[in-house]
């Protein structure tokens, strides 16, 4: 595992559970608490700024997109597969906090067959890098009508591409 010296605004090295308590201290000064779907992304975006790992592992890109989309990573087991426009916002997200990092091989499979499990067979604009084998897994008479846009499926992919893109949107401004 490859891990990387965080330098954020000048603070070296910063401990994720210092963060983590720092939180939950200026937060009950406030009569405020910090909800764990908070901490999961603070996790996430830590994880995604020091290791390469979620780009290289599929395992630990679910377990990133989970956090980054404020759900707690269950480990030890692959839960339910995430929905499309998770994975385009987790994506979208790492590729905002390192933007030279490519995935790997284990990752793009995952995604395309995470889509794939969702009916999804065109790609958001953020998830273009899988486009090389974009057909795969399709039928390539459907593909091609997918992608000519001739067809009741292709009305389907625009509404789920659509979707995505509004979810990655709606989250990116929040």
């Amino acid at each position: 595992m490859v891990y990387r010296d965080l330098d954020v605004h000048g603070w070296p090295e910063i401990d994720t559970l210092t963060v983590i308590d720092a939180m939950h201290e200026w937060a009950s000064e406030d009569g405020v608490e910090v909800r764990q779907e908070t901490l999961d992304k603070v996790l996430a975006v830590q994880t995604v700024l020091v290791s390469d790992l979620p780009f290289l592992d599929a395992y630990a890109f679910e377990k990133t997109v989970e956090g980054l989309n404020g759900r707690s990573p269950m480990f030890g087991y692959w839960p339910t597969a995430p929905m499309p426009a998770e994975i385009a916002l987790a994506v979208e997200v790492m590729h905002k906090m390192r933007p030279d990092e490519e995935f790997g091989i284990s990752v793009k499979r995952y995604i395309r067959e995470m889509l794939g499990y969702h009916g999804v067979g065109t790609w958001p604009d953020n998830l273009v890098f899988l486009a090389e084998d974009a057909c795969r897994g399709f039928d390539q008479t459907v593909c091609h009508e997918i992608h000519e846009g001739k067809s009741e499926l292709a009305k389907v992919q625009r509404e789920k591409l659509k979707d995505i893109k509004d979810y990655v949107k709606e989250r990116m401004a929040a």
